[in-house]
């Protein structure tokens, strides 16, 4: 862990269960992957086990050729380490056997888009549709977008290759990171990521590429047709979470859109003040919770609580927005770090926070 935590505060820079009422999207992948990275993409997307990707890897004839830079990118999509770690085995075995082989598409025939598993949101207009849209919903439909408004055009060109972009009615602008669509269990601030305690407070520190703009910008909204959708804004946090906490146990969910922390003022949600014990409107389904035992881990994902459990737990917490400003910077007071230290059995120490250029 490095001692300096880089991150950006100044504000004026330029899972739930498969629903087959859910549009679907596979959002377009990058033209520099080869064939055969690109089909593994597919079958990640399409909801294949990883046992299935692992086989089509070995038994694949063609070559990966993975640079650093596509290592990274799969990662960042929610590729597993075990099936890039194939990619690359594979790629010296085919080495050692002297010859490399056409990639036939035939061989390995792309995914039947009508056997497939719901994705999270729809296609573009550009791209391909499912064979059978989904019914009327309450809900509107998402309508695809690719000509950005001057104030989300800086997030609009940097995000685009980690997901997908969507306008909501009522919500607006929303990106959805394709993380979502190869891991339906993925949340924010939960996965690829963990805390550190800085003079910013709680800083959310995340593993993506992408990491420093929907954690620290924008907020955050469970979609009834999207799922995990995020709406980007300019003020900047070292990480955007209403904190839930009861005797052993911490939660945390992200803001939802129009939750709103103004400097001499405190909350506002929908534009009208609310007291620091606000809900926001989030439910358990909204929350990580963890042992505070295990706060400090990296993994969080494996740490934490299942669904019956945090709905037990919700039910007796108290409600934490203590957010402040502390020379022009918002700061996560969050849990209190006494909380943790006494319960991780470890020192914390405060890591600075500082501006990088852009």
């Amino acid at each position: 862990m490095l001692p300096i935590v880089s991150a950006h505060p100044e504000p004026s820079v330029p899972t739930p269960a498969p629903d087959s009422n859910r549009p679907e999207l596979v959002p377009s992948i990058p033209t520099d992957l080869t064939p055969a990275v690109s089909e593994v993409i597919r079958l990640s997307e399409a909801g294949s086990s990883e046992e299935v990707i692992l086989g089509y890897i070995m038994g694949s004839r063609a070559p990966f050729n993975l640079s650093a830079d596509d290592i990274l990118y799969l990662k960042d999509i929610g590729l597993s380490s075990p099936v890039v770690a194939a990619m690359l085995n594979r790629d010296h075995d085919l080495q050692g056997q002297g010859q490399v082989y056409t990639y036939d598409q035939k061989a390995y025939p792309a995914t039947n888009p009508a056997a497939v598993a719901p994705q999270p949101i729809a296609p573009p207009a550009a791209e391909a549709v499912a064979s059978t849209p989904p019914p009327v919903a309450e809900t509107p439909a998402p309508v695809y977008v690719s000509s950005p408004p001057a104030d989300v055009s800086y997030f609009y060109e940097n995000l685009s290759p980690y997901g997908t972009w969507v306008q909501l009615e009522g919500v607006g602008w929303c990106w959805q990171p394709r993380v979502v669509v190869i891991n339906r269990a993925w949340r924010p601030y939960c996965d690829g990521g963990y805390w550190m305690y800085s003079d910013a407070g709680w800083y959310w520190q995340s593993t993506y590429s992408w990491g420093w703009a929907p954690f620290h910008y924008g907020r955050w909204q469970l979609h009834p047709r999207c799922g995990w959708v995020w709406t980007p804004d300019r003020v900047w946090g070292p990480a955007w979470v209403s904190w839930r906490s009861e005797g052993d146990h911490c939660g945390w969910a992200p803001l939802p859109p129009h939750a709103e922390f103004a400097v001499g003022f405190g909350w506002r949600f929908n534009g009208v003040h609310v007291a620091v014990d606000f809900d926001f409107g989030l439910r358990p389904e909204h929350f990580t919770f963890v042992a505070l035992r295990d706060f400090n881990h990296h993994d969080l994902g494996h740490c934490q609580l299942a669904p019956t459990q945090v709905t037990r737990i919700y039910n007796h917490t108290t409600i934490i927005n203590n957010y402040v400003v502390n020379n022009n910077t918002i700061v996560n007071q969050g849990v209190k770090v006494e909380r943790v230290a006494a319960a991780t059995h470890t020192q914390i120490h405060k890591v600075p926070i500082r501006e990088v250029p852009t």
